[in-house]
């Protein structure tokens, strides 16, 4: 077996009970009563199933618990699911992870150990490995997807939720993320995201780009968020194009940005265009002066199809 030291982890239970360590493994996990399967893996292409409540699954395949981080290497290519409620997994890199029951909690990228952080000396994420291309999918209501904060990294992973209720969390600067969130009265936040479709009502979305002041080479020059339920209240802060409903609650876009209104006139869809100012305080040539929208603001849509400023926006779920 692998050198594995428990005590330095900051997320793999104190009790796990299983651990895989051959490559290619295909494995039901189960525990012992009256613990579920706490599962720790170092199995690279494994696929791995547990039925159980509170099940929990952790993917890292460095031969031993290491002290530079740098040396942290996730799991490969491997297929974790748990089907019960309040389960956690871990993804590994290039993965796909599902989690069919209510309650689910994936930490996407967190390297493991308590107290080191990806830290370099030219603040560049360059010399370390990317957790990236991995899928989070989750099912159940009151789920919560991370990815690891801005001293860690994420990218290019696709985290979908299609329950209620539910929140992604998308920590990693300039992640190039797409997010799906499908379900109603979900919270998604992200510090770099690509892109977010939000097809559920009472949707509250803050995009951010974090890259801009953490120094990451790895930039999202353009994020695009879109968000077709009832009453959503949509924020960015940097150069988007965002499409929203004329019944949002409220919305505010960023710098340099392209803010889309679907809504009906005349009986027919129509869609209302309106942008805000670049860094010199312009805006686009040959656009109508009602179409000019301050970024920082927030707005909503009167019933003479009219952004309208909104003073004391509402954040609460």
């Amino acid at each position: 077996m692998k050198n594995i030291n428990i005590e330095k982890s900051a997320y793999i239970n104190q009790n796990a009970n299983v651990f895989v360590v051959n490559d290619n493994a295909k494995l039901m996990a189960m525990g012992a009563e009256p613990e579920p399967a706490y599962v720790y893996s170092q199995s690279n292409n494994s696929e791995i199933v547990c039925f159980e409540e509170r099940a929990q699954i952790y993917g890292d395949s460095s031969e031993v618990i290491y002290e530079n981080p740098a040396e942290f290497t996730p799991t490969t290519n491997n297929k974790f699911v748990t089907f019960a409620e309040n389960t956690i997994i871990c993804p590994g890199n290039k993965s796909v992870n599902c989690a069919f029951g209510n309650g689910a909690i994936f930490y996407t990228g967190y390297e493991l150990l308590k107290g080191q952080e990806l830290t370099h000396k030219t603040n560049s994420y360059n010399d370390y490995k990317f957790l990236e291309n991995s899928i989070c999918f989750s099912s159940g209501s009151d789920s919560t997807i991370y990815t690891s904060p801005s001293n860690y990294c994420v990218i290019n992973a696709k985290l979908i939720t299609t329950g209620n209720y539910s929140r992604i969390d998308d920590y990693s600067p300039a992640s190039n993320n797409i997010i799906l969130s499908m379900g109603d009265k979900n919270r998604v936040g992200s510090k770099g995201c690509r892109a977010l479709l939000s097809t559920g009502d009472n949707v509250y979305a803050r995009i951010e780009n974090a890259a801009l002041s953490e120094k990451v080479n790895y930039l999202v020059e353009k994020q695009e968020i879109i968000c077709l339920g009832k009453e959503s209240r949509v924020s960015t802060d940097n150069k988007s194009i965002v499409v929203v409903k004329e019944d949002m609650e409220w919305v505010k876009v960023g710098i340099k940005s392209i803010l889309a209104v679907i809504t009906m006139i005349n009986d027919r869809p129509d869609i209302l265009l309106f942008y805000t100012e670049n860094e010199e305080n312009e805006y686009p040539a040959n656009i109508a002066d009602a179409q000019k929208i301050n970024s920082g603001w927030y707005y909503k849509l009167n019933e003479n199809k009219e952004l309208v400023k909104v003073n004391n926006p509402n954040y609460q779920p």
